[in-house]
């Protein structure tokens, strides 16, 4: 039995009419082959039955360990022809049987390809019932869209960190879209027809040139991305350590040369360049801005949103002279920089900032030069102080990441007419100046959220507080900040996973009673409480709370590992959602 043909094996249907009588004919097919493995494979010679069956099987000749032990003497030649005659018989069956294990282990060899070559085709066969082979083509573009999108959405810092850069060459990682189009057909067509899924690219430019692929990729993102507005990420940082001798100055860098940067801004060879001015949207830049500071200035109309990641080096007082022209950006209203010493490094139009994001950064007096700004995210922010004392009455949203203390935001700046405050922190350690302090470091933890109780005191306006995650806030923490806000409307707690058994609970007992009382939060429309495994939360008592809020619209609640709420909890949510409430389990 050799391998069977996969077209032998199930036979593919001539049109779309033949599928069932294709699929019956398959069925049974492997019904007969069933039918012939159960009968027996290698039947005995003796008595026709299966060998494991054989009536014969255990029919040995006595043994003679007994004679051999007691030096028993073969003199009459009748009795050697009997040893002789049995020796004889046994070779004969042992050659016989040797055949039937060949025959048996060609047909196990033959079995295991079947079985091997049936698994596949199962496995085939079950990918056509998939879901993702129900969608529709629109729903099928937008998860496409959103897949191609991530990497242009998300921060360089986040997505690459300049400390892990191991690849000396030039090359563009956003390729998601040219693995999709590989996956089958249909997927290809899909692709090659959505100009906005090649909207998106990353290049790392670390070598001094770009490679022909890597020109052969811009040039099909450009072609086929046409002619939506662009999404573009650059990085261009070189190692100095690794990449300098130890006797250069970090000063002489320079001289490495940035010839694919030249080619990628525009200012080399122009079929190459990835930032055509007229349909940039969003740019990032992950470069010193000193290596900038020799370029002319860009033209770019349509960008709306601008991201530089820097690099902690020494500054030299020099800026870059690329978005100088301030009349060429009327729509920028993002900004996100990381790992800059001074906002004078850049000429921007300040005023017009919406929404600004600072990273690695401890002198935040650049907060001042942006009048106009709505929603401020600082993310792993020392936060000294600045010197002074600054109202800034435009922002309506903050957002606090993985900042350190000390904890000094609110002795430079007030924000009295802050709508939402939001605290997040993802990493298992406090991180203080250059310090890394392991759990528990209470002290910073305490001192944090005396601040931040002082913050959110000072927010009258204040509607919307969101705890992310947060690094050792108890619960008794979380309801003296609340306590000073008794006009929220959207609350939204997830505890942190535990570290260890000491890290305390945020989502207590004693949390659960105060949010069951009537006075407090009466306006609340909003209420997300995801709790960490180990936290044995009664669930009737967060079900009691949601019930008695006549005023809610949305709750969203679980724990942080996935695990079942118990069947009752899941009966109560599907009366909220006959209320009209939008009852999520996390």
């Amino acid at each position: 039995m050799g391998e069977t043909p996969e077209s032998e094996f199930l036979p593919l249907p001539s049109s779309e009419s033949s599928v069932h009588s294709s699929l019956d004919f398959a069925w049974t097919r492997l019904f007969h082959m069933a039918e012939i493995i159960r009968s027996p494979v290698i039947p005995c010679d003796h008595c026709g039955n299966p060998v494991n069956q054989c009536e014969y099987r255990n029919s040995f000749p006595p043994s003679v360990s007994t004679a051999l032990r007691a030096g028993q003497q073969i003199y009459s030649p009748s009795e050697a022809a009997e040893y002789s005659n049995a020796i004889s018989a046994m070779h004969l069956q042992l050659s016989i049987w040797k055949s039937d294990i060949q025959q048996l282990e060609a047909a196990l060899d033959a079995l295991k390809t079947d079985h091997r070559n049936l698994s596949r085709y199962a496995s085939s066969y079950q990918t056509m019932l998939a879901p993702v082979r129900r969608l529709p083509m629109e729903i099928l573009l937008t998860i496409f869209e959103e897949a191609c999108s991530e990497l242009g959405a998300i921060s360089l810092q986040d997505k690459i960190p300049f400390w892990n850069r191991e690849d000396e060459s030039v090359s563009l990682y956003g390729s998601t879209p040219v693995y999709l189009a590989s996956v089958c057909y249909y997927w290809r067509s899909i692709c090659l027809s959505a100009p906005k899924l090649w909207t998106y690219s990353y290049v790392y430019a670390r070598g001094p040139s770009l490679s022909s692929a890597t020109a052969n990729l811009i040039l099909l993102y450009k072609k086929r991305s046409k002619p939506l507005p662009l999404s573009i990420s650059i990085s261009a940082l070189y190692d100095m350590e690794s990449d300098c001798d130890c006797e250069r100055d970090h000063k002489d860098a320079k001289a490495l040369g940035f010839r694919s940067l030249d080619q990628l801004l525009g200012f080399g060879d122009l079929d190459f360049t990835l930032v055509e001015s007229e349909r940039l949207k969003r740019l990032c830049l992950d470069v010193e801005c000193h290596y900038l500071s020799e370029y002319p200035p860009l033209s770019l109309p349509r960008l709306e949103q601008l991201e530089i990641s820097g690099y902690p080096s020494e500054y030299n007082g020099k800026g870059t002279r690329l978005f100088e022209d301030t009349f060429n950006y009327s729509n920028l209203r993002e900004l996100r920089l990381s790992n800059y010493h001074s906002h004078k490094d850049l000429h921007l139009p300040w005023k017009q900032i919406e929404i600004l994001q600072l990273c690695h950064m401890d002198d935040l007096k650049i907060l001042a030069v942006f009048s106009g700004v709505k929603r401020v995210s600082l993310s792993r922010c020392g936060l000294h102080g600045s010197g002074g004392r600054h109202e800034l009455t435009s922002p309506t949203v903050l957002i606090l990441k993985e900042c350190s203390g000390p904890f000094n935001l609110t002795d430079s700046f007030l924000f009295p007419n802050l709508s939402s405050l939001e605290l997040v922190d993802t990493d298992d350690f406090v991180f203080v100046d250059e310090f890394v302090y392991p759990a528990p470091y209470e002290r910073i933890t305490v001192s944090r959220f005396g601040d931040v109780h002082r913050l959110a005191s000072g927010m009258p306006f204040l509607r919307d507080v969101r705890l992310n995650n947060v690094y050792l806030l108890s619960g008794t923490q979380a309801m003296l900040l609340l306590n000073e806000l008794p006009h929220l409307t959207r609350l939204s707690i997830i505890e942190r996973r535990a570290s260890n058994e000491s890290d305390p609970r945020v989502v207590t007992k004693s949390l659960l009673k105060y949010l069951h009382e009537e006075s407090t939060f009466p306006e609340l429309e909003t209420i997300k409480l995801i709790w960490r495994a180990d936290n044995p939360v009664e669930e009737s008592m967060v079900m009691d709370i949601l019930e008695a809020r006549l005023g809610l619209k949305e709750v969203v609640i679980g724990r942080r590992d996935g695990e079942d709420l118990n069947k009752d909890t899941l009966a109560r949510m599907n009366v909220l959602r006959q209320r009209g409430i939008a009852a999520w389990l996390w």
